[in-house]
């Protein structure tokens, strides 16, 4: 490994990766292939049931990588489904005062909103350790280049790309993901309502900000560039969780909307974009652009995101990104 290769921490907050021992070698293995050294988090390898540990030792594992000086970078390992059960352990003076980038989707939202909400920091929303470098044949080269791009990089502008391919196979970690996945092409980016929009970009996975609700976790939301990602379990819950998010201002509140890919297959069926599209245009009765079938969170190929970064929305659906 060179000497001056960026070493990134890696912690688990919220379900654990011991089970998939093959998969987390073949991560950490293209981590080092792409040129970057890493440690491990003291209690990343644990496993507590559901989760990965008592949610003190999590905390203790996030503060020690930001102590840590010669880390430069943070990376989420995986999701879960339990990420905010940490958040009142966490001391976020002395993360301001050692912060550096931290990068993650799924689970990881509570505490990328959480760090930014309480230090105004840019949090990135992005790979994560085995989901995104864990696949047989390494990481897709478009998601590694908007993460080397915008998280590595930290390149001030980028236009979203719109890309017209994703991953389709569904690989069962450590028992048949041992060929590369496989990809189908798909159309890009979709206008639900047309608009120009400008904000602070602001969001992440659905239940991830859902879980933030009422909480001092959660960063206001007036005005800001809303991007929401969810793995699709089903229409109904998806309206479920719109419509709470309505009810608790927080759609009226917004410049627009921006919507990650489904992974669902009826959600990405004719019938069922159908569905989401009403589902939208229900909950969400100001006038604000919307797209949707953007390349965030459940999906590959997979955009790095800087939460707390400025965002537009053009006429023509376009998306740039600034940090």
């Amino acid at each position: 490994m060179s000497q001056n290769a960026i070493k990134i921490g890696i912690v688990s907050v919220s379900s654990s990766v011991a089970p998939f021992p093959k998969r987390l070698q073949r991560s950490l293995d293209e981590l080092e292939n792409k040129g970057f050294d890493y440690t491990l988090g003291q209690h990343a390898l644990q496993k507590d049931g559901y989760r990965v540990a008592h949610p003190r030792a999590v905390a203790d594992d996030v503060m020690t990588m930001f102590r840590d000086q010669s880390i430069e970078r943070i990376l989420i390992s995986t999701g879960g489904v339990v990420g905010n059960n940490f958040l009142e352990y966490l001391d976020f003076d002395e993360i301001q005062k050692t912060y550096k980038p931290i990068c993650g989707f799924s689970d990881a939202t509570p505490l990328l909103l959480a760090i930014h909400s309480k230090t105004g920091y840019i949090t990135y929303h992005g790979p994560t350790l085995l989901p995104s470098f864990g696949d047989f044949g390494g990481i897709d080269q478009d998601t590694l280049t908007s993460f080397l791009d915008v998280f590595v990089s930290k390149k001030e502008e980028n236009l979203l790309s719109d890309f017209q391919y994703m991953v389709s196979s569904s690989q069962v970690w450590d028992v048949d993901d041992d060929t590369k996945p496989t990809t189908k092409k798909v159309s890009g980016h979709s206008i639900v309502r047309k608009g120009c929009a400008r904000g602070s970009l602001i969001g992440g996975n659905l239940n991830g900000i859902l879980s933030l609700l009422g909480t001092e976790y959660l960063p206001d939301l007036n005005g800001s560039l809303l991007f929401l990602e969810d793995s699709g379990s089903s229409l109904a819950q998806f309206e479920r969780s719109m419509y709470q998010l309505k009810q608790a201002k927080v759609l009226s509140s917004v410049s627009g909307l921006i919507i990650g890919r489904f992974t669902n297959t009826f959600m990405k069926s004719i019938d069922g974009q159908q569905d989401v599209i009403r589902i939208l245009l229900e909950t969400i009765e100001k006038d604000i652009p919307i797209i949707t079938d953007v390349a965030c969170g459940h999906t590959k190929p997979l955009l790095t995101l800087p939460i707390g970064g400025s965002a537009e929305i053009t006429e023509d659906g376009k998306i740039v990104v600034r940090q």
